[in-house]
């Protein structure tokens, strides 16, 4: 079986070395990472303006309305989704933070397609909750700067362990059933875990897994050049770093580092949640097994 993820290889041992570099050598090592993030994973949600293309040609005027009203409607939405989000977390941070929980599980076991479905779940609980098990008070602390209440975040975690533990369980039993690559990248996810801390660990899958994989799959699915992505993501990723510096200076003065996690990661919320019901309409009404080929 061809995993999408084989090319990916350097650039995860790239990202791993660096971040172990950035947890032991720099002062500053969580603020650079969440730098990472911010320019390395979350951009690659910018290319969701090339699903609401296809979505405004998809229609065919059915609607009445003409392809570039169309368009400015799902982008005017999508905006619109954002900023509610935005402002949903500072109302209800702990629904919220669940939310994003819930909702990374389940697209990061989207990364890995060639495997059975319940295979892909599970590994997508794990990939979210594996910090849990190896970083519990590092976890409750980062949740507590995001705004959720200290009780509430001791629940939270727990659930998390117990989600890890089971859906580890299960992955386990199936073990000889999957391929070598799939359980190296499986060992490789656990011991990154196990020795990166939290934030750098999570930086390795957003940035080095997901964000390419999702990059690669739009490239592909579109047939397009690189060139063409680079064009097409430039004026989206321009926008969300606007939102994200808007936002920065827009939460209360906590600190620097405080500030920038709430960013990073309340921005992430707040463009995951149009991000996935979009990908969700365009799966249905535009994309079809023959646009999705091997990567090559």
């Amino acid at each position: 079986m061809t995993h999408p993820q084989s090319r990916l290889w350097p650039l995860f041992c790239v990202y791993a070395a660096t971040l172990a570099f950035l947890s032991l050598w720099t002062s500053h090592g969580d603020m650079a990472v969440l730098v990472l993030i911010a320019v390395f994973g979350i951009p690659h949600g910018a290319l969701d303006v090339l699903m609401m293309i296809c979505l405004s040609k998809n229609l065919n005027g059915s609607d009445g309305l003409n392809r570039q009203v169309r368009l400015g409607l799902y982008a005017l939405a999508y905006l619109v989704a954002v900023i509610f989000c935005l402002f949903l977390w500072m109302k209800v941070p702990t629904m919220c933070l669940v939310l994003l929980l819930i909702l990374a599980a389940g697209h990061f076991g989207e990364d890995w397609t060639p495997m059975a479905r319940k295979s892909r779940v599970l590994l997508g609980v794990v990939v979210v909750t594996l910090p849990s098990i190896f970083h519990p008070n590092a976890l409750n602390s980062y949740f507590v700067v995001l705004g959720v209440d200290e009780y509430q975040v001791s629940n939270v975690v727990t659930m998390m362990n117990l989600a890890c533990f089971l859906s580890c369980i299960v992955l386990i039993t199936q073990f000889i059933k999957h391929s070598m690559e799939f359980n190296l990248w499986v060992i490789s996810l656990f011991i990154a875990a196990a020795l990166l801390p939290v934030l750098q660990y999570f930086c390795l899958y957003f940035c080095a897994l997901h964000a390419p994989l999702h990059t690669l799959d739009v490239k592909q699915s579109n047939r397009l050049s690189w060139n063409q992505v680079f064009k097409a993501a430039l004026l989206p990723t321009i926008g969300a770093a606007l939102i994200m510096i808007a936002f920065f200076y827009w939460l209360p003065d906590k600190g620097l580092s405080a500030q920038l996690l709430n960013t990073v990661f309340i921005t992430l919320f707040a463009l995951t949640v149009p991000h996935l019901f979009l990908t969700r309409v365009y799966n249905g009404r535009v994309r079809t097994p023959e646009m999705i080929e091997p990567n090559k």
